[in-house]
């Protein structure tokens, strides 16, 4: 993950698109809908942005993350 996010124009988005993907590494893409279902369902109010909210719901779609098949999932 740091070797992607050295690269120039690519943030935790696309490098989690990118392993997923291309190798397989179990990282989720974590966007503004997918934080906002996750908040939903976990009934967690508040600024979703804010670094400490977000980290959690990264985590949270981390755990959620097909191991088997992390690019397919994240496609979908």
């Amino acid at each position: 993950m740091d070797e992607a996010l050295a690269l120039p124009g690519i943030g935790n988005y696309t490098a989690a698109a990118i392993l997923s993907i291309a190798f397989g590494e179990k990282h989720a893409v974590l966007d503004g809908n997918v934080a906002r279902v996750l908040a939903r369902l976990g009934a967690i109010r508040g600024d979703l942005r804010e670094p400490q909210r977000w980290q959690d719901l990264q985590n949270r779609a981390d755990r959620l993350l097909e191991p088997k098949s992390p690019g397919d999932w994240n496609q979908a």
